[in-house]
Formats: structure tokens, sequence, C-alpha cells
């Protein structure tokens, strides 16, 4: 079994990201928008500057960050638990195995999503991950590798 390119698996990333912003996440910008009103550049830096004495907004935005942040993860590992894949991937007929062959485990499926938290110390994997399949000279990124998953062509 082949395995997609870097390119490939980019771009199905970037579709997963399409779906996320156009069906999951519109519900949490109307939220943001209405907690943090801003008409443009010198309202965010205002709002920005404010931030810090208000401790209920801060509170609200991280748990909203948080539960963001949860969304996205769900997306990504219940999809490939389910499914085999994510939306993406599925488009660019690309799927999910583990060593066995077999659809991964959900812990798995979770490990090699923890990438997609847009929190300390998770997005040390935005860097590391890519890095880890390029200079590796491998297919996998550091997450598949740990979870001994891959990503392949199907159908």
């Amino acid at each position: 079994m082949t395995s997609p390119t870097f390119f490939r698996k980019s771009i199905a990333f970037l579709l997963d990201i399409l779906v996320l912003y156009t069906f999951i996440l519109p519900g949490f910008n109307g939220i943001l928008r209405k907690l943090m009103p801003v008409s443009g550049i010198s309202d965010a830096i205002s709002l920005y500057g404010n931030m810090g004495s208000d401790q209920a907004l801060v509170t609200t935005i991280t748990a909203l960050i948080l539960l963001m942040s949860l969304y996205i993860l769900m997306y990504f590992s219940l999809s490939e638990y389910l499914l085999g894949a994510s939306l993406g991937m599925l488009i660019l007929k690309m799927g999910v195995i583990d060593s066995s062959k077999n659809n991964p485990r959900l812990f798995s499926c979770i490990v090699r999503n923890l990438y997609s938290i847009p929190l300390f110390p998770f997005m040390i994997l935005w860097i590391v991950d890519p890095l880890f399949l390029l200079l590796r000279k491998g297919d996998q990124r550091l997450t598949e590798f740990l979870t001994k998953t891959k990503v392949i062509y199907i159908g």
C-alpha cells in the first residue's frame, strides 16, 4: 500500500479546515463577535490591551477556545475512527489504517490528531509532526509513528 504525498495530505487537511470553518465553527464565531465587537484593527488592539482587566471575558473566551478545540479534535478523531478517514481524506481517496491494516482504535485517532488543539504544548506538533515526516524520509508524521498508524490510498 502506497502512502499519499505530503502535498496530497496537505490538500486533504485544507479541505477538512474548509468543512470545519463552514459547518462546525460558525456558531463559535457568532458568540465571539458578540463578546468582542471589533470593527477594525484599532478596536482589536484596544480590546486586546483591555482584556486583562476583564477577567470574566478572558475566562469566557478561554472556555470557548477549549470547547472549539474539543470540537475540532472530535471531528478528526471520530471521523477517522468511524469512517476510517476524515472527510478531506475521503474526497481525495485516502484513509487511515493501523499496523494490522485495520481502522485505528479511538485512542490512536485521538493521539494522532492532538495537533488540532491550538494550545501549548500541542501547538509544538504543528512544527514537529511535519518535520518528522519530511526529515525522516518516511511516510508518517510523529503522531502516526507513535500510534502505529498511517495514511494510505483507498478505493
